[in-house]
């Protein structure tokens, strides 16, 4: 791994550190406090990069900043971070206290490879919520437009699919 690869890695673990010890009003589902926390730690595979640690950090009942640090083959790594709009209302789970939202965000890459490249990206997502009294875990499926900006004015659009969970504390 290149020095400016591992930096980032200590910088967005530091991070992760502080942004933990915030305290945010707990989010609430029909009333009920959500137990586990707002703040979630946990692994996403998918592009770019081939796997990486996550976080995400409710700052509500709907919204949440999501990062990510991932890594592929070789010597790149790509720092995400996303802010995230969930909806509650459009898919009711029967049977279960679990919740099953559906979310659009706006974020950005920085891809630190030799030369570095910015990103916009918007991901859309479906996230399943576990009953957070018995388990604080999350699972989400995603699909990130996302509009790179490289070297000499050039640009580049892809899309990329990402999967991934969080564990909340």
């Amino acid at each position: 791994m290149s020095t400016n690869v591992k930096k980032t890695l200590v910088a967005v673990l530091l991070a992760a550190g502080l942004v933990s010890q915030v305290k945010i009003v707990k989010a609430e589902s029909n009333g009920h406090v959500i137990h586990g926390g707002n703040f979630g730690l946990g692994l996403e595979v998918g592009g770019p990069g081939d796997w990486g640690a996550t976080a995400k950090l409710w700052t509500s009942h709907r919204t949440a900043f999501q990062f990510a640090m991932k890594f592929s083959a070789g010597d790149s790594a790509t720092a995400q971070v996303d802010y995230l709009w969930h909806t509650f209302g459009i898919i009711h789970m029967e049977d279960t206290k679990g919740q099953l939202p559906l979310y659009i965000g706006l974020g950005g890459n920085v891809q630190f490879s030799d030369p570095t490249a910015f990103a916009g990206r918007i991901p859309l997502g479906i996230s399943y919520i576990f009953d957070r009294s018995t388990a604080p875990i999350d699972l989400y499926l995603q699909a990130v437009p996302t509009l790179w900006f490289l070297t000499n004015s050039v640009t580049d659009f892809k899309i990329y699919g990402e999967l991934g969970a969080h564990y909340y504390f």
